[in-house]
């Protein structure tokens, strides 16, 4: 038998961990989240890259993003990490899971528990070898395009709508591959929250597909945008990712009640990895560090 790798109280827990590329605390705060809701959140924090490689880096080693109220404790104000490496400096509180693997995913691997990910943005694209995380998991579901594969070269925003990571997990789910009595850590990237900010709920207009284009164009430039177009881009940026949570939101409920029925608790963390910026001091994008793009929201719970 495999070597006991995890420690703390809920270290025979299952563990679910979504992260919401690009998910701007703000747009998290403005929305209407009856399953989210549900959760203890949206918790404003602090996360530690500014794009989605060092972000998850931090969050796999066991460094999720920090409250912005220092004295913040998780899930009835028990926990002041929810999962964090042994080898740390001590946290100032109990942590709910504690491994001493190299990371958060082969310390659970190592405990023998079933190891699965999940992701939308090309960081978790398999192709992308020598940038990508989806080699680190035994099991891998990649939805998104590969990196190669730019809008505007065979490739159209609407496309975008149809590749969400939270629908594949609970299409995958629905279809009950997973053993009960067997402990899961499940990872999903979901890349609706990510440009171009598209699902079935959002629109795209030629208002939409001219203001997509223009922030990608900024993007890639890396320049300040006009002072007109920043005050267009931020309520109609925001706008989008609070109707692509809500959407989300209907999903990630049905995902709860199917893990309410297994026989093991779930630990659920669902947060952003990074926010976006919509003209927020004239930029736009991540790779930023703006507040716009280092606050993001974490939810919660102990299903």
């Amino acid at each position: 038998m495999a070597e006991e790798k995890l420690t703390g109280n809920l270290a025979s827990a299952n563990l679910l961990f979504i992260t919401l590329d690009s998910l701007r605390l703000d747009a998290a705060q403005s929305a209407a989240l009856p399953s989210l809701g549900s959760l203890e959140g949206p918790v404003a924090c602090y996360t530690h890259g500014n794009f989605t490689l060092p972000a998850h880096f931090a969050f796999f080693t066991g460094f999720l993003p920090l409250p912005l109220d220092a004295d913040h404790r998780f899930l009835g104000g028990t926990y002041s990490r929810l999962f964090r490496p042994a080898s740390s400096r001590p946290a100032p509180g109990e942590v709910a899971i504690s491994f001493d693997a190299t990371t958060i995913i082969s310390s659970f691997a190592a405990a023998g528990a079933r190891v699965i990910g999940m992701g939308g943005v090309p960081y978790f694209d398999p192709r992308n070898s020598q940038i990508s995380f989806a080699p680190d998991f035994p099991e891998f579901h990649y939805v998104g395009y590969s990196a190669n594969s730019d809008y505007g070269n065979g490739r159209t925003f609407a496309e975008a709508a149809h590749h969400s990571s939270i629908a594949r997990l609970r299409d995958w789910l629905a279809a009950g591959p997973v053993d009960p009595r067997r402990q899961h850590l499940i990872f999903v990237n979901e890349p609706s929250t990510h440009f171009p900010f598209v699902c079935p709920a959002t629109s795209l207009t030629a208002a939409d597909d001219r203001l997509l284009v223009e922030f990608d164009r900024y993007v890639r430039l890396k320049r300040p945008v006009p002072d007109r177009l920043a005050r267009t881009l931020l309520p109609w940026g925001i706008d989008r990712q609070r109707v692509i949570l809500e959407w989300l939101d209907t999903m990630l409920g049905e995902l709860f009640d199917m893990l309410a029925g297994l026989r093991r608790q779930t630990l659920v963390v669902i947060c952003g990895d990074h926010g976006e910026a919509f003209g927020d001091e004239n930029r736009v994008g991540h790779f930023l560090n703006l507040d716009a793009v280092l606050h993001v929201p974490l939810w919660a719970k102990i299903i």
